[in-house]
């Protein structure tokens, strides 16, 4: 299994594995005792589990009962049993949890409904969070649950790190829900991805801000009234009022110069020049924080060029039900 544990230790983890799936019930050290090929005593046996409970591979969900599999036990004992065949992993095609994640997850969302609102929750939250519904050794549905919803309880060790999951005041252990984070420092939470790129969805944001007053004020028209005589504060004020009419976008007005008056057009300022010419670096860049090609939105993207983005979410869906 991993290069920590030792043989003894091996199968003590595969045991408890088995009968817990056997019975949906905690594994106590007795239980465990009576594996013939381990020949060991209870107290070793205990010992052992109390190693294991150390490194994360199982957990004591009560403090009277026995040990069940951890999500990262699971996951060891899973991989373990994966077989290669000349370099390629095997498609798994009659597994049940297919159905739940592809089709139906038997929540309130479809798969599509589904997959969007975690996505969202992993770009934008704390991460996504899905309740896993067991009945016995069976997972019967998945459920969403908005990651506003969900309240981490972490303690205070930077070493032994630990938490649980609130969701209404009720507590809930790690293993019952399964979880996609982004930049997790503590396998509980994800690290915004505005948060980790303030500087770049900041511009972003301004330059739409900017663009929408432009479109307010009916565009972006900028230039000075030459007249050949004297206006008076009167006669300014009129043409002041007349020019904002007409470019507030929700009359229709026209604006009439007399003769000797002249419209004269200035050119755009540096910024806005800036700003125009920044826009497409700014999307590539962008694009690229979510790590997908910049012409999947101009619709010059390839098949090539998505299916890294592709295998990625494929790779997060399988480990995440491990």
């Amino acid at each position: 299994m991993d290069q920590e544990l030792d043989d003894r230790k091996k199968k003590i983890l595969k045991a408890i594995i088995k009968t817990y799936m056997e019975t949906g019930e905690p594994v106590g050290s007795r239980t465990i005792s009576k594996f013939a090929d381990l020949n060991v005593s209870s107290a070793t046996i205990r010992n052992e589990m109390s190693d294991l409970t150390d490194m994360g591979y199982i957990v004591q969900p009560h403090t009277s009962a026995g040990r069940i599999p951890s999500d990262k036990g699971y996951r060891l004992y899973v991989d373990e049993l994966m077989k290669e065949k000349e370099s390629e992993v095997q498609e798994i095609k009659d597994d049940y949890r297919l159905r739940l994640l592809n089709a139906d997850p038997g929540d309130t969302l479809n798969s599509d409904e589904f997959w969007r609102a975690l996505i969202e929750d992993y770009y934008l939250g704390k991460g996504g969070y899905v309740y896993i519904n067991r009945e016995g050794l069976e997972i019967k549905s998945l459920h969403y649950v908005k990651e506003e919803d969900v309240s981490i309880v972490i303690n205070s060790d930077p070493i032994f790190k630990d938490y649980d999951i609130m969701v209404n005041g009720r507590t809930y252990l790690p293993h019952e829900f399964f979880k996609i984070h982004r930049r997790a420092r503590d396998g509980a939470s994800s690290l915004p991805i505005w948060q980790e790129n303030p500087l770049i969805f900041g511009v972003a944001y301004n330059s739409l801000v900017f663009e929408e007053n432009l479109v307010k004020k009916g565009g972006n028209k900028k230039g000075f009234i030459e007249s050949e005589n004297r206006l008076d504060k009167d006669s300014i004020g009129a043409i002041r009022n007349a020019w904002r009419k007409v470019y507030s976008n929700d009359t229709e007005n026209v604006v009439v110069l007399n003769k000797g008056a002249k419209f004269k057009e200035s050119s755009n300022t540096s910024v806005e020049m800036q700003l125009n010419e920044n826009k497409e670096t700014n999307g590539d860049e962008i694009c690229k924080i979510f790590g997908f090609p910049s012409s999947i939105l101009t619709g010059g993207a390839t098949n090539n060029a998505t299916r890294p983005m592709a295998l990625r979410w494929h790779t997060i869906s399988c480990r995440s039900t491990k």
